[in-house]
């Protein structure tokens, strides 16, 4: 599932009133969610996330964004969450790591 898919399905539920139609997205999404990704994504539209607390806010998102967004949506849930339980950035034998260019190396290609 690629992430676009999840993100488009939160906004409708925020903008959705009725519980039934809530469920109703919410069983759509699980639907075509594979099952190794069904815990991810659950995760997401919950607000919680897997990893905890990673230490990175808006200041240090905005400083590692790319000049040029992709061009289609190409973030694959399943994929980009691999790996990446407990990742965050640590510092190594004397110096500490830049969280700009940390996120930045972590996002895909």
């Amino acid at each position: 599932m690629l992430l676009t898919e999840l993100v488009q399905t939160s906004r409708r539920l925020a903008e959705t009133r009725g519980r039934l139609a809530k469920i109703e997205l919410v069983a759509a999404l699980l639907k075509h969610t594979g099952p190794e990704e069904i815990e991810i994504a659950i995760a997401f539209l919950s607000g919680s996330l897997r990893q905890g607390r990673i230490g990175i806010g808006y200041a240090t998102l905005q400083a590692a964004k790319r000049e040029h967004a992709a061009d289609a949506p190409t973030l694959d849930l399943g994929r980009q969450s691999r790996g990446r339980r407990g990742s965050r950035p640590r510092p190594s034998a004397g110096r500490r790591c830049s969280r700009p260019t940390w996120v930045a190396s972590r996002a895909p290609r």
